[in-house]
């Protein structure tokens, strides 16, 4: 693979969410969802160039779990126009951080969407990741839904590391703008710590 464009091309736009995936791949056991088709990642810079997109961020899917390979071999073809989130241990040291934002990551992903129990986010092995996450200057991204992101997002903003909020912050339909997590964002947006991710929500 190489890239389409000139080396550092100028940014027309940021596709914020996208897979690569292989059906192929090892999957995760508890899985919320798996591959239905290869995405390769010349499909996604075609589908760049097709809407005169510059740039894109890949999201690690958590079927993979922290299996990042598929997602690093995507970053390392095309350097100057994808960026990822990947999904790490929780003993990843900030070593092990700043190599992955030097292979093109740009941010840690907190997965924990459709779980009935959520890992201990005020625990130690959380608190260490976050404040690796900061020194590494890599951001947190959370996907969950919206009434836990009440109790989570204030804890990721506490550590120092910034906030991203995946889709949307998926948003209860009932109380909708006036839900706890939402009015969390809404804070951490207002702060200036926080930034959302306007991809569609399932």
């Amino acid at each position: 693979m190489t890239e389409r464009v000139p080396q550092n091309p100028t940014v027309t736009g940021v596709d914020c969410h996208a897979h690569v995936m292989l059906k192929s791949a090892p999957l995760v056991a508890g899985r919320h969802s798996e591959p239905k088709h290869d995405i390769a990642p010349e499909d996604f810079i075609a589908v760049l160039d097709a809407h005169r997109v510059s740039h894109g961020v890949l999201t690690q899917p958590s079927f993979y779990g922290t299996d990042n390979s598929l997602l690093l071999a995507a970053l390392a073809h095309y350097p100057t126009r994808l960026r990822g989130t990947a999904i790490v241990p929780t003993d990843t040291g900030v070593d092990a951080l700043v190599a992955l934002k030097a292979a093109g990551v740009a941010g840690v992903r907190l997965n924990w969407f459709r779980r009935d129990v959520l890992p201990d986010i005020r625990g130690a092995e959380y608190g260490a990741l976050l404040g690796h996450a900061r020194e590494a200057g890599l951001h947190v991204e959370i996907y969950l839904e919206g009434a836990k992101l009440a109790d989570v997002l204030p804890v990721v903003r506490k550590s120092g590391a910034v906030a991203v909020i995946d889709h949307f912050g998926s948003p209860e339909p009932g109380p909708g703008v006036n839900g706890a997590g939402f009015r969390e964002v809404l804070k951490g947006v207002a702060a200036g710590d926080t930034w959302v991710k306007l991809s569609g929500p399932y």
